[in-house]
């Protein structure tokens, strides 16, 4: 048995809200890659344990991961979801609808990171699922709107492993291997990579 199998075995002793199982379905069913579950349920726990009241999100898709912070973080206030495709948006908003916690979601469609640069907020915790090539400059303004001890978290960190092929060196292969090599070098943030999923890099703005 492979780790992540036995990971898999371990997490479905726990609940899982009906609506999650119904996405996930969805997600397969249309072929949209969606966060790995064991991905979101820490990314879950991380804005339970940090009592996220105001939660920003770069590359939404259909409010997946979302999905997972709203309906267990009592804490919760507000998440921001974007995404390019207003319909991806459109189902996140039903979901959320069906569930009844639609009270709790703000949608913007379009570029995320101009999106969370303009928003007069500092964050509580900002999950980065934006498109790869964008990730070294998503770093330097999801700095300026976290708060002291907010979270930053970004997926696709490992990027299918390709980061550890020295003969991979496409243009988001390089953006991810130089975001990851930059948010450990910076004094700013305390980091530590989780290779579960497809790598997730959790970071705590200290300074």
């Amino acid at each position: 048995m492979l780790i992540q199998d036995y990971l898999f075995k371990l997490d479905n002793l726990q609940p899982i809200h009906p609506i999650i199982l119904e996405m996930e379905n969805i997600g397969k069913r249309l072929n949209f890659p969606i966060l790995n579950r064991l991905s979101a349920r820490l990314l879950s726990l991380i804005s339970i344990s940090n009592k996220a009241k105001y939660v920003f999100e770069i590359g939404s898709g259909f409010g997946y991961s979302a999905m997972w912070i709203a309906i267990y973080n009592e804490y919760l206030e507000k998440i921001y979801l974007t995404d390019y495709k207003s319909q991806n948006l459109e189902m996140a908003k039903e979901f959320f609808r069906v569930v009844g916690i639609e009270n709790k979601l703000e949608t913007y469609v379009g570029d995320g990171l101009k999106i969370l640069e303009e928003i007069d907020i500092k964050f509580d915790l900002i999950f980065n699922d934006a498109e790869k090539k964008l990730y070294p400059k998503i770093l330097e303004v999801a700095k300026k709107k976290l708060k002291i001890g907010g979270v930053f978290i970004s997926d696709n960190t490992l990027w299918h492993n390709k980061v550890l092929d020295e003969n991979e060196n496409d243009e988001e292969t390089l953006a991810i291997r130089e975001f990851n090599e930059k948010i450990f070098s910076d004094r700013d943030f305390i980091s530590s990579f989780i290779p579960i999923g497809d790598g997730l890099i959790i970071s705590i703005k200290v300074l």
